[in-house]
Order: C-alpha cells, then sequence, then structure tokens
C-alpha cells in the first residue's frame, strides 16, 4: 500500500495568481468568439531560512503523486509548477537559506469552453420556425391555398460569407412549393383543400457556408383547412430524462380530440418501426420507460378523433442521459457527497480517490467533518465505478448518491 508522511515546516503559500490557456477566433462580422478558456489557479511559495537537508526533502515531496499543503490560507492539493529555487547567501558562508517555489493547486475546475475538440469553430447556428406564433401569446394558422413569404434568418445566427441556401424537403402532401431564394426569404405556396392541422411540420432548409460547413433548420405552421378533423397536442416537450427513460407532456388543443391520443416512440437511428407506441387520454405526463442510454429518439404524437381517424402528428426529439456503453469515458455521470467524519481525531483529513466523469482517476483532499461534492464515472445511478474514502475504520467515511450531474 502507499505511505504517507506529515510533518511541520515553516513556510507560506499565499498570493495567488490565476494563469489561463485561451483559444479565441474572430467571425466574420467582426465579433471575438471564445472557443474554450481553462484557468490554473498559481500559489507563491516560500519558506524559512532552512538548512540543505530540509530543502532536498521538501523538494522531493513535492515531486511525489500527492502532495498536501495545509496552511491558515490554503488547504489541499498541489503540484510543483516550474522551478524550486533555493536563495543561498555568497557572504557569511551561511548554512542556511529560504526558498521561492510555486505550485498548482489540484484539482481546480474553472473552464469556459464553447468548443474544445473542434479544429474549425462553427459559423452557422440555425433556429427552428414556427410561423403560427405571431406573439407570445398568440397563434394565427396559415390558411389553405395561401402563399406565404418569411425571411427565415431572422432568428438564425450566420457568420460566413457568402452564404448558400436551399429546401431540402417539404411536405408534398400539405405544400404546393416552397422556395428559398439567396437571401433567406423562403415563399411557400400551400395546396387546397386541406384538414385543419397544429404544429405541422413544412419544409426544412439549410444554409451551406463556403467551407463545407452547414446546419439545417425545420419550418411548423398550424393550418386552417376546409377539412374539419381533431387536431394534434400543443407543446409537446420532454422533460426528466434518464438514462433509462423519460417524461412527455403536452397540452390539449381546443377542441380537444374526443378519444385522446395516440403515440409513437422511434430512435433515431432505426426509423423503420417504432420502438414503443401507445394510447393516452391527456398529456399531464406520458413516462416512457426501458429505453437505451445515450440514444436519440423521436417521440410522435397524435390526436384520436375516433378508433380509425388521427389528427397530424406532432413531434420532438430527445436524447437519453448516459453513454450507449455502460462505464468507461463518456458513460453516466452522478453526483455524489462524500463525507470524513473522525471525532476521536478531529485534526486528522482524508482524501477521496474516484473516477471523474472524463475516465480520469482523481483524488480530492476529504476536511475531517465537512461534506465535499464529486461528480464520478457511473455504471448507472447510485452504482459508481469507483469512489475509495482513505481509512480503515467505515464507522468514519461514507458517500451517498444525489443526482446526475
Amino acid at each position: 500500500m502507499a505511505y504517507r508522511n506529515r510533518i511541520r515546516l515553516p513556510l507560506t503559500v499565499d498570493r495567488p495568481q490565476y494563469k489561463e490557456v485561451r483559444d479565441v477566433y474572430r467571425r466574420a462580422d467582426g465579433k471575438s468568439i471564445v472557443q474554450s478558456v481553462v484557468i490554473s489557479k498559481i500559489l507563491q511559495g516560500a519558506t524559512d531560512w532552512w538548512p540543505g537537508t530540509w530543502h532536498e526533502a521538501f523538494k522531493i515531496a513535492l515531486a511525489s503523486d500527492e502532495t498536501t499543503i495545509e496552511t491558515s490560507e490554503y488547504f489541499g492539493d498541489v503540484v510543483q509548477n516550474g522551478d524550486y529555487q533555493i536563495n543561498w547567501q555568497d557572504r557569511f558562508n551561511r548554512r542556511t537559506a529560504p526558498a521561492e517555489f510555486k505550485v498548482e493547486v489540484s484539482p481546480f475546475d474553472a473552464t469556459n469552453s464553447n468548443c474544445q475538440t473542434c479544429e474549425e469553430a462553427t459559423q452557422l447556428s440555425l433556429t427552428d420556425d414556427d410561423w403560427s406564433q405571431t406573439t407570445p401569446y398568440t397563434r394565427t394558422p396559415l390558411n389553405e391555398g395561401s402563399t406565404t413569404v418569411r425571411d427565415v434568418t431572422t432568428n438564425d445566427d450566420i457568420c460566413c460569407y457568402p452564404v448558400a441556401f436551399s429546401i431540402i424537403y417539404y411536405n408534398a402532401d400539405i405544400v404546393q412549393s416552397a422556395v428559398i431564394s439567396s437571401l433567406g426569404v423562403v415563399t411557400m405556396v400551400l395546396k387546397t383543400p386541406l384538414a385543419d392541422a397544429n404544429g405541422l411540420k413544412l419544409a426544412t432548409y439549410r444554409a451551406t457556408c463556403p467551407n463545407g460547413g452547414y446546419d439545417e433548420a425545420d419550418i411548423f405552421a398550424d393550418i386552417n383547412g376546409s377539412i374539419v378533423v381533431c387536431l394534434a397536442p400543443l407543446n409537446l416537450h420532454v422533460l426528466l430524462i434518464r438514462p433509462d427513460g423519460a417524461t412527455a407532456y403536452w397540452d390539449a388543443p381546443t377542441p380537444a380530440p374526443a378519444s385522446g391520443y395516440h403515440w409513437q416512440l422511434f430512435r433515431r437511428d432505426a426509423p423503420g418501426a417504432p420502438a414503443q407506441e401507445g394510447d393516452a387520454a391527456d398529456g399531464s405526463g406520458l413516462v416512457l420507460n426501458s429505453l437505451d442510454a445515450g440514444v436519440d429518439y423521436i417521440l410522435y404524437v397524435a390526436g384520436k378523433c375516433d378508433a380509425d381517424t388521427l389528427s397530424n402528428y406532432v413531434e420532438v426529439d430527445f436524447t437519453t442521459e448516459g453513454s450507449p456503453t455502460t462505464g468507461g469515458p463518456g458513460g453516466n455521470c452522478g453526483r455524489y457527497s462524500v463525507l470524513y467524519s473522525n471525532p476521536t481525531f478531529p485534526y486528522m483529513n482524508s482524501h477521496v480517490t474516484y473516477i471523474n466523469c472524463s475516465g480520469f482517476t482523481q483524488s480530492d483532499v476529504l476536511i475531517n467533518g465537512v461534506q465535499k461534492y464529486i461528480c464520478a464515472l457511473e455504471n448507472s445511478p447510485n452504482n459508481p465505478v469507483s469512489i475509495v474514502v482513505e481509512g480503515a475504520d467505515p464507522r468514519f467515511h461514507n458517500y451517498y448518491y444525489i443526482e446526475p450531474c
């Protein structure tokens, strides 16, 4: 097993400096965007006048796998940063001297990252358009046979030039024609007659930058038709997403469908047949269970006009938490409360060693009697890959699962 030594020495560590590695790019419109910033906390250290043997032992301690410094200014793990400089005096042949050094606080998690792994920053971010949402509280359907002209770029973030627009899909059962101009203005003509519909997906457009990067967005609308049928639900959304399930909610249209709702759940990688299917009386909370972790799903819900007739389907996509493979880097990540409490030796502290959510071993200091919160890799909720608290007596340490990180 590993051995630990603890010794009192006259030294200080204080005066923090925050060194950072910054990656910034400048967009075509002149705005600077921070891609990532990684900040390190560096403490300035100084020793008293020590003999050479003390300096040697302390320098070796700083080079150890785990070094903890306990002072009034800082308590925690450190790693040496830079050189250890002993200021020997040339005059008077002194056998002692002070030293200066720098240590980096470990761990110190302070980062800002918009794109840590991209070689080239994205220049496109398109947002779906709801043509019936005329105000935050008002919806106005499109009439059958109508022609609608809208600039779909007003809610998009496009930072390349020139950009090429195209219509890559439109619902041929509803739309007579759909074209988009070089400026992103869509002209859409609806067919007639049409049935009433809520939240119907009419078309998908794409914007492409000169470097080949592109993004896509959908156009939705309500339809006011001459063929009267029941309506699809409103405000379909998914909450309480878990590795093995989720819960869906929606609002009833006016009037509500007479026979409730029918739903279908598809995996995005297997669109041929629904993974699950069923009926629901209302949208107060459809619980979807037995799902796979880390998988993209699409939920479709329609109003049931009667036993044989459905409204149009509305859809929402979501991704279950975790990874398709349990454990290992990129798996589920849980927040745990860890406590070391030893009343027999109130000034004795401990360590917790665990596999963090990136799949690496991490060790943190546990101050006696003080709760610490960590994010650890887990095979499933409340089943961490590894959390080990130092201390032979289990009465003095424990950990509890709280929630997903």
